[in-house]
């Protein structure tokens, strides 16, 4: 049986039982955020912190391993607090000394609580930096929409300008930007 176009855009993969941060049902809507070139393609969970660590290094060496491939990341961050959000990136998530990676097609969203999606905004091109210390995701605004340090046990979230988000880890009051990290997970898509 041969699929049209728009049934493939619909495809789903079934991954959401890999991973220990959402569910089947929380994938699949993460999924219909992404753009409908990448819906066909297949998942596979390549990290996760629990299982591989909580290193950057780590996560960096996994991940450079499909960097020339023509790869996406799916970013999944669960915080000690039960909240859930990530990205998507059009590249691979790898350390990268020549500044950012990605394009328009980068958002960031959120699970837990709510499902929220914020786009790029086209004010700036400041999708993925991969520093040795350190990775983020977005740009200027008020900071990064996710910052995450080297021990991948820490990060903060802000109003970004890259994606006009609002903080993606709202707590009391509305001003929690720092998280503690559960677990993190990374798909190649």
């Amino acid at each position: 049986m041969k699929l049209s176009v728009d049934e493939y855009s619909n495809y789903i993969p079934n991954q959401g039982t890999k991973s220990t941060i959402v569910s089947y049902e929380q994938f699949s809507k993460i999924w219909m955020m992404l753009p409908e070139h990448v819906r066909i393609r297949n998942a596979e969970l390549i990290y996760s912190a629990h299982t591989e660590g909580f290193n950057l290094q780590t996560l960096y060496n996994i991940c450079s391993e499909y960097k020339y491939d023509y790869k996406f990341s799916l970013l999944l961050i669960q915080t000690k607090k039960n909240q859930i959000f990530g990205a998507f990136i059009d590249d691979v998530i790898r350390l990268h000394i020549r500044g950012y990676l990605g394009s328009q097609d980068c958002f960031v969203f959120t699970v837990q609580p709510n499902v929220r999606v914020f786009y790029e905004t086209g004010q700036n091109m400041r999708y993925l930096l991969g520093e040795m210390t350190y990775f983020q995701i977005g740009g200027e605004g008020d900071g990064p929409a996710i910052w995450v340090n080297e021990r991948l046990e820490r990060g903060h979230s802000n109003k970004s300008a890259t994606f006009g988000n609002e903080i993606l880890t709202l707590g009391q009051r509305h001003i929690d930007d720092t998280f503690d990290i559960h677990n993190l997970e990374v798909f190649i898509l």
